[in-house]
């Protein structure tokens, strides 16, 4: 009685592996391009989050809460660092003695950009911002050109936060 052999040789393993790898190197750039997307959902879903705690704390606290990227203890307009919310009570965009730090979301990756037009977003005990002036953050993954750029628009009369669907564009 003979013993049949079902394995493969090693030409046919070679084949399927180069196979393997022809179509993952395919598939690899439509990977990127929706890891960019992802990360960028991502952190502008975090940093909405963050917008929203910032504006409930104000009107729970009855005092200032600004949000703002931190160097030495005061605002700065480098949206790219660690961004803070504190309480704000003099509303000097400066972490003094007596006002406490709220919560801290990490800085975004370093190939990213994250942009505003002023070094802070205050909140006032109703809710509203307290220099009364609506602004948009940028978001643009990987690129300044990225065809994956969020934007979140801060009302000016409300402090509200909304997503835009409007064509991004970083600068």
């Amino acid at each position: 009685m003979t013993k049949s052999s079902h394995a493969f040789t090693l030409v046919e393993l070679l084949i399927v592996v180069t196979i393997l790898g022809i179509l993952a190197s395919a598939a690899l750039p439509s990977f990127n391009s929706i890891l960019e997307s992802t990360r960028a959902d991502n952190k502008t879903s975090e940093l909405t989050r963050l917008l929203y705690f910032a504006r409930a704390e104000a009107i729970s606290s009855e005092n200032f809460v600004t949000l703002c990227p931190l160097q030495n203890n005061a605002c700065v307009n480098n949206w790219n660092l660690e961004i803070v919310v504190f309480n704000d009570i003099n509303l000097n965009r400066t972490i003094d003695g007596n006002e406490r730090v709220l919560r801290v979301i990490s800085p975004i990756p370093s190939h990213d950009f994250l942009q505003h037009p002023f070094s802070s977003v205050s909140y006032d005990a109703t809710g509203m911002l307290a220099n009364r002036m609506g602004s948009s953050f940028r978001y643009c993954p990987g690129t300044k050109n990225s065809q994956y750029a969020r934007r979140i628009i801060v009302s000016s009369h409300t402090g509200r936060v909304r997503y835009s669907d409007e064509d991004t564009e970083c600068r």
